[in-house]
Parts: C-alpha cells; structure tokens; sequence
C-alpha cells in the first residue's frame, strides 16, 4: 500500500525510506486507525503487516496506558504539529507477546492527497536506559567506595588491635574462665564481624576485577582455614580440608578468592552447631576436562526452599543481622574468574557450595598434600 502522500506530480518520495528505515515507522490516518508500518517496526514488536492494518495505534500501547493515550491522541489531531515525545517521560509500548519496553516517539504530521496522517517513529530506550543506571551506579559506588576507603582505613587499625588481643585472651592455658572468657569470645566474634562487613564492602565498591596471576587453589583454601578455624574450634565445630595433589593452577587473584571462601566459611560456620563441620574439597572437575572444583559443605540447618532462587540476589539475606553481601560476592568474584557456582540444600540436611573454574592453560601447581584439619 502507497503512503497516500504523493507529490502533485504524482511521485512519491516516502516510500523507499519509510521502509527501509532503520527506525520503526508506524502510519496512522486521523482516527487513530494504523494504515502501514514499515520492517523495522515488525522486528521490533513482532507483527505481521496484516495483523494491524487498520487496527487502532492503542494495539501497541501496554492496556493500562490505552485510556489515556485516546485522549492525548485526540488533543493532537486538534492541534497536529512535528514535536518528539516520551523525553522526560516514562513512555513504553507493548510487543505482540505482551512484553513492554521504554520507547521514545517523534510524531511528524503530513497531508497528502489521500488525506492527512501521522507519522510516528518509535525508538527502543532500554539499551541506553540500562547504560544510564549502570552509569549512575558506578558514580554512587565511585563515591561510596572513597568513603568506605576513608572508614575501613579508620576502623581496621583499631579493629586488628581488638581481634589480636582477643585472640591472646583466648588462647590455652590463659587464666580467662566463666563468664570472662565468654564475653571475650563475644568481642572477638563482633570484632571479626566487623571486619568481614568492611572487607565486604570494600569489594561491593571495587569497580575492576583485580590483576590475575598464577594461583594454587590448595593455598588459597590454606590461607582461608587459618583464618576461621580457631573460632571454630573454640566453639566446638570443626573445618576439615581435603586437598587434591594433583590440581592444575588456575589464573585468578588469590586475595580475592580467599575472601569469597572466607564468606563462604562464615556462613557455613553460622549454619552449625557445636559438634557440626564444615568441609572444604578442591579436585578435578569430573563434568568438565581442565576445569577444577571448589566444595564447600556443612551438615546444619540448611537453606529453606523459598531461598534458593534468591540466594545470590544483592542485600538478600535469612540471618538475623545479615547484610546480604557474602553470597552475592562470592558469586561475583566466581563469575570475574570465569568459572560457575552452584548449591545444593534442604532444609536441616546441610548445604553444599560447588564452585568451578577454568584450569590455566599448560601450567600444573606445585603438589599440595591432600590432608584433613581440624
């Protein structure tokens, strides 16, 4: 079907680039009525030419917006001029499977000799409305990561002080006892905590992945058990570590993963009781050929089933003073090393933790003796 806006000698020029243009183009007479729309129009929405021929414009217009685009179309045909709309305005269109999308809408009114009609050009933001937030976003983290800077280089001086001199009280054969040493336990299980949070969002503001290098998983494990396993032991849990000899290197920052496996740690180490473990396995990937694994498991409660979809959603947590960063972290810095995390629980049956990542590429680490500490 022809524009209807031919030229007085009888051309029409519209044709070509109302079809071929990279926008979508949608023509509508004065009732509203769709008279044509071009190709990129059908991609964009998913119809076919022949399902809006002559339908009302309000077909692509989400349901809940229809009333009110009746009217605003009604007042323009009264007063037609060419302007842009939707800018400053939240404006969405509506697919042919019901899916909705922001668009932007310039309206360009022509009168030919068939009559007078409305040409609108329809232009999908949701690209640049998602490079917007992300934008945003990383000014916000920009500004919180120098503030938190400033606040974790007050805090950990002091905080390191505190978890030292705790951990001194602590040790065997001090002459704590009773109700003394209890709250020093206290404080020390705060004053860890404390810590943890700053690292933690020390992380959330890091806008770049660290510099990778060679690492050795077994060492990273090593490194992270040390740092729990004391308080762990004095409230009768236990970690144990079991460590494949054989296990290729794999390139990635080691302070960054011994982070995710200390968050990893914590929250297994919160899930037990006294007399529970936790369990930490490095191997050959038996599903994947150079890739290696990374087992965290613990036989307490569990994680009720209404969690797992949301289990790695950012400020999503179950645990009474939880912040909600540890999972979402530990997934992050998985995802930053390309490899894959997986868990797997029931409710008072325990939890599982699997995560994977790519082998470095011809490079073996030194052997790590396999070993169970506890």
């Amino acid at each position: 079907m022809a524009l209807g806006l031919e030229t007085a000698d009888g051309m029409n020029p519209y044709e070509a680039y109302f079809e071929f243009a990279l926008d979508a183009l949608i023509l509508i007479d004065q009732q509203g009525h769709i008279v044509r729309t071009n190709s990129a129009f059908h991609r964009l929405f998913g119809y076919l030419p022949s399902e809006l021929q002559g339908k009302p414009v309000e077909v692509v217009v989400p349901e809940r917006l229809r009333a009110r685009h009746r009217e605003h179309r009604r007042l323009y045909m009264k007063s037609p001029h060419n302007r842009p709309i939707g800018l400053n305005l939240n404006l969405a269109a509506r697919r042919k499977d019901g899916t909705e999308f922001p668009v932007e809408i310039g309206l360009t009114y022509a009168e030919g000799t068939n009559g007078a009609y409305v040409i609108c050009n329809i232009t999908d933001i949701s690209g640049r409305l998602a490079r917007e937030a992300d934008d945003r976003r990383r000014e916000a983290l920009t500004m919180l990561g120098t503030t938190v800077a400033g606040i974790a280089h007050d805090l950990n001086n002091p905080l390191s002080v505190i978890i030292s001199r705790a951990e001194l009280l602590l040790m065997p054969g001090t002459e704590l006892v009773g109700q003394t040493r209890a709250d020093v336990e206290v404080i020390y299980r705060h004053a860890r905590r404390a810590s943890r949070i700053i690292q933690d969002l020390l992380a959330l503001t890091r806008q770049d992945p660290k510099p990778h290098e060679v690492v050795n998983l077994n060492d990273v494990v090593g490194r992270a058990v040390l740092l729990v396993e004391s308080q762990m032991l004095r409230e009768g849990k236990k970690v144990l570590a079991d460590l494949a000899t054989d296990l290729p290197a794999m390139m990635g920052n080691p302070v960054s993963l011994e982070q995710a496996l200390v968050n990893l740690l914590s929250n297994a180490h919160d899930a037990i009781g006294p007399g529970g473990s936790v369990t930490v396995k490095t191997a050959r990937s038996e599903h994947q050929a150079d890739w290696l694994e990374l087992v965290v498991s613990d036989n307490g409660c569990g994680i009720p089933a209404e969690a797992m979809s949301k289990l790695f959603t950012f400020l999503y947590t179950t645990k009474p003073g939880g912040t909600g960063l540890g999972l979402w972290l530990a997934r992050r810095t998985t995802i930053e090393h390309g490899g894959t995390i997986e868990v797997y629980s029931k409710a008072g049956e325990g939890s599982t933790f699997v995560l994977r990542f790519p082998a470095a590429p011809s490079i073996h680490a030194a052997s790590a003796p396999s070993s169970t500490a506890s």
